[in-house]
């Protein structure tokens, strides 16, 4: 049931780096997302993600994942009360861990809404 009216969770994996060409024909890395959904709790938004409920690694696809606050809205942006929360995929328990931001997306936010 949804406790904050106004608030979604969004679950987004991202997949491994892969090569890329760019315009010059040179190649860098690039990683795709993929929000695979949402809800209206952080408790179970959690949950979900961290039991890889739906297969959500697919086999090794995705090993990060995000969940993001947003408020309701246009151009809704994330949440100030709450922080992005990231996970990696551990390949021992078959879980996704919380984890430090990566460095790599230390200057990145709104995955789940783009």
């Amino acid at each position: 049931m949804n406790q904050m009216n106004d608030r979604i969770f969004t679950i987004t994996t991202i997949e491994n780096p892969k090569d890329r060409l760019d315009i010059k024909g040179g190649t860098y890395k690039y990683r795709s997302t993929r929000t695979v959904g949402y809800l209206f709790n952080f408790k179970e938004a959690e949950e979900t993600l961290v039991n890889n409920a739906g297969d959500r690694n697919e086999a090794g696809h995705y090993p990060l994942a995000i969940i993001e606050c947003y408020p309701e809205g246009i151009y809704a942006c994330a949440c100030d009360e709450y922080e992005a929360h990231w996970y990696e995929w551990n390949t021992e328990s078959e879980m996704y861990q919380k984890i430090d931001c990566p460095e790599e997306f230390s200057n990145t936010i709104g995955f789940g809404m783009s």
